[in-house]
């Protein structure tokens, strides 16, 4: 029952795995700067389970550690945009009907952008974060089979956060279905939270537990192919553009 290979084994050390990531991540949320560094962390452990099955926890440390200046970067973009979006909902009351409705349409469109945007986003500074270096070789990256060519390519590491900005937009876009169920995946627990009565603390000690690596992971399992992240046994990765 307990062997390495079966079925129930497996499963228990993946939701091992997801309950320690969610553990980091709330951890690194506390200090709300280090957000994302901890963003980056759930992302790089949902693409490491999607490919490979399992989780490096060396690579993660690696990932995270070279890719930490652009995650905080647009996680301190996030956290403003939050906070506006905030500002905004609590003096909207103060406008008239008609221009509450015409403000409110545009919010949400804007938070549907930014969504889509952090979507195929986060997953792209994952793989930027894993080709390392410029230069860095094959053999520098561990053991044998745990990460792809493409994983170390060159034009990967050097690939600017405009170009994979833009092309965050444009997959979001072209895959729209996947997209709009990613997002619906990370806010239907939040919408739980605030429209079902009696619900907020239930959902409050998911989200700490383990809420926040499943929505991730399921958000992985969504766009990753489209971005390259192909499990091992389908083949090689093929980049979508």
């Amino acid at each position: 029952m307990f062997s390495p290979d079966s079925k129930l084994y497996q499963a228990l050390t993946s939701l091992s795995t997801l309950v320690l990531a969610n553990l980091a991540f709330v951890g690194l949320l506390l200090p709300a700067i280090s957000g994302g560094v901890g963003t980056l962390l759930l992302f790089t452990v949902a693409a490491d389970h999607f490919r490979e099955g399992t989780v490096s926890w060396s690579k993660v440390w690696r990932t995270c550690r070279r890719g930490w200046g652009l995650a905080t970067a647009w996680w301190i973009f996030d956290l403003l945009f939050g906070l506006a979006l905030v500002w905004e909902w609590t003096f909207m009351s103060q406008f008239a009907e008609g221009f509450r409705i015409f403000v409110g349409a545009w919010l949400i469109l804007a938070m549907f952008l930014v969504g889509m945007i952090n979507v195929w986003l986060w997953p792209q500074l994952v793989r930027r974060a894993e080709a390392g270096p410029v230069g860095l070789q094959p053999e520098e990256t561990g053991p044998v089979g745990t990460e792809s060519a493409a994983l170390v390519n060159p034009e990967v590491a050097r690939e600017s956060f405009f170009a994979m900005f833009i092309r965050s937009i444009r997959l979001g876009f072209r895959h729209l279905a996947r997209t709009a169920l990613a997002l619906g995946v990370l806010a239907a627990p939040v919408l739980a939270a605030i429209f079902i009565k009696g619900l907020f603390w239930t959902v409050v000690g998911w989200m700490l537990l383990l809420g926040c690596a499943f929505g991730t992971y399921v958000v992985i399992l969504l766009v990753g192919r489209p971005l390259g992240f192909v499990p091992a046994l389908d083949g090689e990765a093929k980049f979508s553009d």
